[in-house]
Formats: structure tokens, C-alpha cells, sequence
């Protein structure tokens, strides 16, 4: 199983474990799961972001 696989099963399998629980509290393995995902976000948005607002300048609309 690839490594993405293997994160992607854990985390729905974590999810899905927490949606039930009524405790009200935060687990410290929720609190490291938010922050692992938070910097992907940003590293992705850090790396494709100049890319992704450069296309986006670039779409012209045609008018008929």
C-alpha cells in the first residue's frame, strides 16, 4: 500500500471514529492530525499557489 493510501485510510478511520464520540473534548492525536493537514494546506497553497493565480489571470472570456 502506498504511503498516501496508508495516511488516507488512517485518517478516514480516525474520522470516522471521532464523529460518534460525544465526550466533547479534544484528543492530542486530533490536535497533531489538524495541524500535520493544516501545513499541508499551506505548503501546497505555498508551492502552486503563484501557478494557480497565473492561469487564472489568463482565462479569457469569449463573448459570441
Amino acid at each position: 500500500m502506498s504511503v498516501f493510501t496508508s495516511i488516507w485510510v488512517r485518517t478516514a478511520n480516525v474520522l470516522r471514529d471521532h464523529a460518534y464520540d460525544d465526550r466533547g473534548s479534544v484528543t492530542p492525536e486530533q490536535v497533531i492530525w489538524t495541524a500535520f493537514l493544516a501545513g499541508l494546506a499551506i505548503t501546497v497553497t505555498t508551492l502552486f499557489g503563484p501557478q494557480i493565480l497565473a492561469a487564472a489571470r489568463n482565462i479569457t472570456f469569449a463573448t459570441k
